[in-house]
């Protein structure tokens, strides 16, 4: 039988995600944040550049998959806009 493992040391980025905002100055800045699946606090988002980081261990025994919801939201305090994505 053959396997796969992958180690994904805590505090390495997994991924970055990216929405862009055509308004300019403060309203056109896009801030990231996991709104579900990480109940446990296995993920960190940094809220500016929406690098994705692996917070605490992974262990595919206690739980098989994950699933995070993200929302990507911009300044504009008089229209706001978001955007939502879910990763696997």
């Amino acid at each position: 039988m053959l396997s796969s493992v992958s180690v994904v040391l805590t505090g390495s980025i997994i991924t970055h995600l990216v929405a862009q905002d055509v308004d300019s100055g403060y309203a056109g800045s896009v801030q990231y944040r996991v709104a579900a699946g990480n109940q446990l606090g296995h993920f960190a988002i940094n809220s500016s550049t929406g690098a994705l980081i692996v917070f605490a261990p992974l262990d595919r025994e206690t739980i098989a998959e994950y699933k995070l919801t993200i929302i990507a939201s911009d300044s504009d305090a008089t229209n706001p806009r978001s955007a939502t994505t879910e990763l696997r």
